[in-house]
């Protein structure tokens, strides 16, 4: 009995990891040095944030998620493998902007963004390559700012 109840509490805790291991948590380490981006953009009247240089970590195109996003919809017309995300609540939030960094058709990191910081909501839902991450800032009368896509 002692046998099986040791085998059990091991399946148990393998299940349990393995069930949470397919989250893909916020990276608070890629959201300061997006931060940092902004900040040096619009202090330095740059005019431009680019990302296609943030992280040390492989990634071949950034998607944009933003507030109220159904992700069942991205993964359709993108096919891009969004199942680890569903906990963001993204679909209900308008807090904060996802930014996803996928490799293949996989996301590999994530930052859940405060539209506070640097609102990206009007970028639409597409798979931009690395070296196209360019945003245009636009001021807002408010103090913040916006970025779209350059080009958009």
């Amino acid at each position: 009995m002692k046998a099986f109840l040791q085998c059990a509490a091991i399946a148990l805790a393998l299940f349990g990891c393995s069930q949470f291991g397919h989250h893909l948590n916020s990276d608070d380490e890629l959201e300061g040095l997006i931060a940092a981006e902004v900040h040096a953009a619009v202090s330095g009247n740059i005019g431009l944030v680019t990302l296609s240089e943030v992280g040390d970590f492989p990634w071949d195109h950034l998607l944009i998620l933003a507030p109220y996003t159904a992700l069942s919809t991205v993964e359709d017309s993108l096919g891009v493998k969004l199942s680890s995300l569903g906990h963001f609540g993204i679909n209900e939030r308008d807090d904060v902007t996802l930014m996803v960094f996928v490799e293949g058709d996989t996301p590999v990191r994530a930052v859940a963004y405060p539209r506070s910081a640097g609102d990206f909501a009007e970028v639409e839902p597409v798979l931009i390559p690395r070296e196209k991450a360019i945003f245009p800032i636009e001021p807002m009368p408010n103090g913040r700012v916006k970025m779209r896509l350059a080009g958009q």
